[in-house]
């Protein structure tokens, strides 16, 4: 996010929203997607909001997981 490179933010977010599509987490592939069509678009000054967006979506979900479901 620091070098503001685009092509890896979008091949990243591309990652994220194809293994979030494994698990039907509809709204974290739709952040997913967003940020990966800004990259893929050069909008880099929107890419942290959308970045944070999908990283706090994510951060939810692992401590749902986490209260929620026995990890050994």
């Amino acid at each position: 996010m620091e070098q503001k490179d685009s092509k890896t933010i979008h091949y990243k977010a591309h990652l994220i929203a194809g293994s979030l599509s494994s698990f039907m987490f509809i709204e974290g592939i739709e952040h997913a997607k967003d940020l990966e069509n800004l990259a893929l678009g050069g909008h880099v000054d929107a890419l942290p909001k959308s970045a944070n967006k999908l990283i706090l979506y994510l951060e939810n979900v692992l401590n749902f997981i986490s209260k929620n479901y026995e990890i050994s």
